[in-house]
């Protein structure tokens, strides 16, 4: 647009000239040397009466001109820088959204593994109880007199109660998982949040008061 601006202008000046050339030229085939006053000649005339008001309207398009491409070359900077911090922008979020991605594999992983690791801690608590119990069944079938019966009856009871509390306890540490997932879900979420919300200019002024809110 700058080059067309200046071949408005330039046209301009070139029309301007070729007015008062023709204008002379007219002059000159009247011979109206009346209308010439104290000139000397038709180029002094216009030199002297008629350029300089051309002259001042050229110089006021040529102003106007020249603010109008001041205009346009600060809307196309302003353009520029826009569209450069959109990019940066949309980096930012691209880059946000698959760290998301990958803390959200992530967490979903350690919560899947805390469940697993809390299931196969029982399965081999409940392996070993087992065991035990194979163990006293096969003493009571050994034991020659009442006396040494009762004692390992007493034996195969205590260990029925350890097989009891480990079921509860397994159950406390499955219940505690389960109730602790969603704090933590909307723990992870709200940082997730005041991450994303940093790529807008905003913060989150209490992520934790966000979180206990809820």
């Amino acid at each position: 647009y700058f080059a067309e601006l200046k071949r408005i202008k330039d046209g301009l000046h070139e029309r301007g000239d070729q007015m008062l050339r023709e204008l002379e030229a007219e002059l000159e085939a009247h011979d109206a040397r009346r209308e010439w006053g104290t000139h000397d000649s038709v180029k002094e005339l216009v030199d002297t009466d008629i350029r300089p008001s051309l002259e001042d309207r050229l110089e006021f398009v040529d102003d106007l001109l020249h603010q109008v491409a001041a205009v346009l070359q600060t809307l196309d900077e302003t353009q520029h820088h826009v569209a450069h911090k959109l990019g940066v922008f949309w980096a930012q979020t691209a880059k946000s959204l698959e760290q998301h991605r990958s803390n959200l594999i992530e967490f979903k992983a350690n919560h899947d593994g805390e469940l697993e690791d809390c299931v196969l801690e029982h399965d081999a608590e409940r392996a070993g109880n087992e065991e035990k119990m194979e163990s006293l069944h096969h003493e009571m079938n050994q034991v020659p007199q009442q006396a040494d019966l009762d004692e390992v009856l007493e034996r195969t009871f205590e260990q029925l109660e350890v097989i009891g509390q480990s079921y509860r306890n397994f159950e406390t540490n499955m219940m505690q998982l389960h109730s602790e997932y969603p704090g933590e879900c909307m723990a992870f979420y709200v940082e997730k949040m005041r991450v994303f919300a940093q790529s807008f200019g905003m913060v989150v002024a209490n992520p934790q008061a966000a979180v206990e809110e809820q």
